[in-house]
């Protein structure tokens, strides 16, 4: 099985949407830096970050680092279904992950636990993609945790959830476009395939 197949196989909760643009940041991510994401679930978005990692000149010069509690959720159990993967309700599903992703042969360390837990001492971060703090308590943790390691005018920044708060029309889930419009001299929209993003 081709790679770019096996990773459109993975359940995505949104990665697999903006696969050309988690795989560019991967090439263009500066050397000997991290590549952060915070809400891995069951790795389709690190996959594509994956085959992005594999496309530069020089893969070994970045580590993806995935943060995760990979226990799986009702909604979790009920989207992987659709995507005609089993698992059970409250299932570790860390394995699942680590075997579809194995393949790709790319530097992943996988930081399992709750993420107000998280922890970051491994240098600077070139890409920073969040999936998971869709409420202000986490999101600050996020940012308080990663933030002071993204690099001034360098580090790209993906806030998964930034237009959340349109389906769920729930205030709280305002808050990563909150300090984005609060610190928009720190942030610049990309462009990519004709569409801008944060």
């Amino acid at each position: 099985m081709q790679l770019e197949e096996r990773a459109d196989r993975i359940p995505s909760m949104g990665g697999r949407k903006i696969s050309h643009v988690l795989r560019e940041v991967a090439v263009e991510a500066a050397t000997n830096t991290a590549i952060v994401e915070v809400g891995c679930w069951l790795g389709a978005g690190t996959a594509q970050l994956a085959l992005g990692t594999r496309d530069r000149e020089d893969p070994d010069s970045v580590v993806l680092h995935c943060y995760d509690r990979w226990s799986a959720s009702p909604n979790e159990v009920r989207k992987a279904a659709q995507a005609g993967v089993s698992i059970e309700e409250g299932a570790d599903t860390l394995p699942f992950t680590q075997d579809m992703l194995e393949p790709f042969g790319v530097q992943i360390q996988f930081h399992k636990g709750d993420l107000f837990s998280a922890t970051w001492g491994d240098g600077p971060i070139s890409v920073f993609i969040d999936d998971a703090s869709k409420l202000p308590q986490l999101f600050h943790h996020t940012l308080f945790t990663f933030g002071p390691h993204w690099i001034p005018g360098e580090t790209i920044v993906v806030f998964m959830d930034f237009h959340i708060w349109q389906q769920t029309h729930s205030d709280d889930h305002r808050c990563q476009q909150r300090f984005v419009e609060a610190n928009s001299e720190c942030f610049e929209i990309i462009e990519s395939r004709g569409k801008k993003y944060w």
